[in-house]
């Protein structure tokens, strides 16, 4: 009886939850910039990223220096993660409304591009972080 009382409460929670959602005329749009191969995390994100792509417009991908990579960019580890991603889209596309489909592989792949590799930014531009706040 209990774990029918707490079935019904969060079923009726989650379908009142549902009339506060906010829905978007367009797709937000996204411009990813990592320092992919610094730390697992960008690798991860990249992959977490793409299981949720078909809500956004994606505009590019591009691998960047940081204060922990400074002087080194990885682009071709964002395209293995997208190698990964094309064998598992058309099985995401399955199971999502026609409206909101996931893009190809091959077109987030066209969005990959290598970043500057002169160095952390704002250390070849004559200023800090610090200067700026």
């Amino acid at each position: 009886m209990q774990l029918r009382r707490l079935f019904f409460f969060f079923f009726f929670t989650t379908i009142m939850a549902l009339d506060k959602l906010q829905a978007y005329a367009q797709k937000p749009r996204v411009f990813i910039l990592s320092d992919i191969s610094n730390e697992p995390d960008d690798a991860e994100s990249l992959c977490r990223y793409l299981l949720y792509a078909n809500q956004f417009e994606t505009e590019g991908i591009v691998a960047t220096t940081s204060t922990w990579l400074r002087d080194r960019v990885y682009p071709e580890d964002m395209e293995k993660i997208i190698d990964a991603y094309a064998g598992a889209v058309d099985n995401l596309n399955k199971h999502v409304h026609p409206d909101w489909p996931y893009p190809a592989a091959e077109d987030m792949r066209k969005l990959i591009k290598k970043g500057a590799e002169v160095g952390f930014p704002f250390h070849d531009l004559g200023f800090t972080v610090a200067d700026v706040i």
